[in-house]
C-alpha cells in the first residue's frame, strides 16, 4: 500500500510504500522523503507513523532492507529501536 506522508494534512512531504504480511509481519519497501523537506525530522516521524499504522493494523513486527552505503537511513532506524538481522556481501571485480 501506498501512503501519502504529509505536514498537518496539507502538505506532502514523502511518501510511504508498506505490506502488511498475513504472518502479523509488515514491510517497509520504501520511505521517501521529498528533497526538498529533507533533515528536517520527517524521516522519524515517517517511522512513528508507520508503527502506529501498524500496531493500528495488528501487526506484531516490521521489517525493512537498507544499503550498506545508506548510513543517514541506518542510523535514523538504528536510532528508532531497529536491528541488524542479515547481512549481504558483494565484491566487485
Amino acid at each position: 500500500m501506498r501512503l501519502p506522508f504529509s505536514i498537518d494534512k496539507d502538505i506532502e512531504v514523502g511518501v510511504i510504500w508498506m505490506a502488511v504480511k498475513l504472518n502479523d509481519k509488515g514491510s517497509i519497501y520504501d520511505i521517501t522523503i521529498w528533497e526538498e523537506h529533507r533533515s528536517k525530522g520527517y524521516g522519524k516521524k515517517a517511522m512513528q507513523e508507520i508503527e502506529a499504522f501498524a500496531k493500528d493494523k495488528g501487526i506484531k513486527s516490521i521489517g525493512l532492507h537498507v544499503f550498506g552505503h545508506n548510513k543517514k537511513a541506518r542510523d535514523l532506524y538504528e536510532k528508532v529501536g531497529y536491528r541488524e538481522t542479515n547481512s549481504k556481501m558483494e565484491k566487485t571485480l
